[in-house]
C-alpha cells in the first residue's frame, strides 16, 4: 500500500534482513506477502528461490513492482484488497511438496492491522506468519495474563498461534517517519486451536463481556449473561474453581475456556 493508504515505506536493510531470516523460506515453500509496497522485502524473499504471492491493493505500486521484479519467474503479483482476497481458495490450489509450507510475511499499515491479523489467524494451513505492526499492537498480541496490555487481541491471537517478538523497529526505519515505533512478531500456527470449535462463539462472547469493563470483577462483568443473575454467576464460577472477584486481565485462555464450558449449557 502507498503512503496515502496508511503505509510507511521500510528503508532499513537490517530490518529487511531480520524479517527474511524470521520467515526462513526454502524453495519448496510458498510465501504470501501482504502489502509489498515498493518490494523492499519482496526481492530478498524471491532471491531465496521460493515462490512469492504478493498481494498489493495499490494499482500504481502493482505496476511498479511488475516492472521492478520482472526478472523473477517465481513472483505472482496480485492487485487486490487483502481483506477480500481469496486466500483459502488459493491455498487449496497450491501444489506443495511433502516439505513445502505456506508462510506469510506482512508489513501492516497501522489503520487496518488488527482486522488483517484476525483474517490471517482465521486462515487454514499456513505454518508461520512474520508480521510487522505498530509496537503497541504487537505487544498486545504477545501479552501474558496479568499485564496491562493483555486483552482481547492477546487471547484472539494466542488461541490460534504461539507468539514470539523478533525485534523492535525504530520509527526512523521508515519513510515518511511515523510517530510510533514498530515491532516484528512471529506467529507459529497451532495445529489445533486452544479453543474447541463447538464453543468458539460462546468463548469470544464471554471474553468480550469480561473485558468490556476491565476494572470490574468477573461476577460484575458477566452479571446477567445468558440470563444468569450475579449470584448465579458467582456460584457457577466458584464451583468451577474460578475466583468471581478476579478481573479479566488476570485469567489465562485455559481459564476462559473453563468459564465458557461452565456457562455454555445456558446459552444454547
Amino acid at each position: 500500500m502507498g503512503a496515502a493508504l496508511g503505509q510507511h515505506y521500510l528503508i532499513d536493510s537490517s530490518v529487511v534482513r531480520d524479517i527474511t531470516i524470521a520467515v526462513a523460506p526454502v524453495k519448496e515453500d510458498v510465501v504470501f506477502e501482504i502489502g509489498p509496497g515498493r518490494g523492499v522485502l519482496t526481492e530478498p524473499l524471491l532471491a531465496t528461490g521460493t515462490k512469492v504471492v504478493a498481494v498489493e491493493i495499490d494499482p500504481k505500486l502493482t505496476n511498479f513492482l511488475r516492472k521492478k521484479l520482472r526478472a523473477y519467474p517465481n513472483l505472482e503479483l496480485v492487485n487486490d484488497d487483502v481483506m477480500r482476497y481469496g486466500f483459502t481458495k488459493k491455498f487449496g490450489e497450491l501444489k506443495l511438496g511433502t516439505t513445502g509450507r505456506i508462510l506469510i510475511a506482512a508489513n501492516l499499515p497501522y489503520y487496518i492491522s488488527t482486522p488483517i491479523i484476525r483474517k490471517v489467524l482465521s486462515l487454514p494451513q499456513w505454518a508461520y506468519a512474520v508480521i510487522m505492526v505498530q509496537n503497541e499492537v504487537g505487544q498486545r498480541m504477545c501479552a501474558a495474563p496479568g499485564s496491562k496490555r493483555y486483552g482481547i487481541l492477546s487471547i484472539a491471537t494466542q488461541a490460534y498461534a504461539s507468539t514470539e517478538i523478533v525485534r523492535r523497529v525504530p520509527a526512523v526505519a521508515f519513510k515518511p517517519v511515523p510517530k510510533v515505533e514498530s515491532i516484528i512478531v512471529k506467529l507459529t500456527r497451532r495445529a489445533t486451536p486452544l479453543v474447541p470449535a463447538e464453543i468458539e462463539d460462546t468463548f469470544f462472547a464471554i471474553v468480550h463481556a469480561a473485558f468490556g469493563q476491565r476494572r470490574k470483577t468477573l461476577a460484575n462483568t458477566l452479571d446477567g449473561y445468558a440470563g444468569i443473575s450475579k449470584d448465579g454467576i458467582t456460584q457457577k464460577l466458584t464451583v468451577a474453581g474460578i475466583d468471581p472477584s478476579a478481573r479479566a486481565e488476570t485469567l489465562s485462555i485455559e481459564q476462559f475456556i473453563l468459564i465458557t464450558k461452565t456457562l455454555h449449557t445456558f446459552v444454547r
